[in-house]
């Protein structure tokens, strides 16, 4: 570790006639002010490295654990269904056979509005990434529309740095900007078009699609924006069919 006396003697080894006396002495001080405040910040960046590296391998179990579950129950899923079925009432199959379908519709439609606010932003990535006549252009358009489908992640955390990096560090501004303006565009589209889209394909308002993907992101992450358009659309056709009356209609 270096010290304070160190330090000093490193300031007073410098050869610095042209600025002075009082540049060294201003060096040494700040040396000694920021040592302690710069090792620091590198020993918590070292904790938090240790830790997302201890955290991998549960990950990987969690991960491993959970495909092999999930196969397991597929293959079992023929049998497991009628034991579970022989245990319900006639009633209770009926809603059993209700929900099943009602599930296997909604799921189809979330699957679709995806697809097409994928196929929406890669070929406005596609138009962008060729104006600005960046190689790949397709294969790029492709990556960046499939990261766009995961929260918190999104294109910008791609199109920010790079045009950054471009602009500041390349000394090209017209790409750097040309990209900082592609990104933008891309989340004004999004926030436009995707609770329109995923609420006319599921049948929830334009406000309660982007009300419960909002939700779900934030209290499940990426499978809530799954759940939650589905779990309010649940809702609403029990509260529809009288079911569970939840709230009044206009036709109440």
């Amino acid at each position: 570790m270096i010290g304070e006396t160190d330090l000093s003697a490193f300031a007073e080894s410098l050869d610095l006639p042209f600025l002075g006396d009082s540049v060294e002495q201003w060096f040494s001080q700040s040396a000694d002010a920021v040592l302690p405040a710069l090792t620091e910040v590198v020993k918590t960046a070292l904790m938090k490295l240790i830790d997302f590296l201890l955290k991998i391998p549960n990950a990987f179990l969690f991960c491993f654990a959970t495909v092999v579950s999930s196969l397991l129950l597929s293959v079992s899923y023929p049998k497991i269904e009628p034991f579970f079925l022989r245990q319900m009432s006639a009633r209770l199959q009926t809603e059993y056979y209700d929900v099943k379908a009602f599930l296997q519709e909604k799921i189809l439609k979330i699957f679709r509005a995806l697809g097409i606010m994928f196929l929406l932003d890669s070929v406005i990535l596609l138009v962008g990434l060729l104006i600005l006549r960046i190689p790949y252009p397709l294969l790029l358009a492709v990556l960046l529309a499939l990261l766009d489908l995961l929260p918190y992640v999104g294109t910008s955390t791609v199109l920010v740095p790079w045009g950054l990096f471009r602009w500041l560090l390349c000394s090209d501004p017209h790409t750097g900007i040309g990209l900082l303006i592609l990104a933008g565009v891309i989340v004004v589209v999004r926030e436009i078009s995707e609770p329109r889209i995923v609420g006319k394909n599921i049948g929830l308002s334009a406000f309660a699609t982007l009300f419960s993907i909002y939700v779900g992101v934030k209290l499940c992450g990426f499978f809530g924006l799954f759940l939650f358009p589905l779990l309010f659309l649940f809702l609403k056709e029990w509260n529809d069919s009288g079911r569970l009356p939840l709230w009044r209609t206009a036709s109440d």
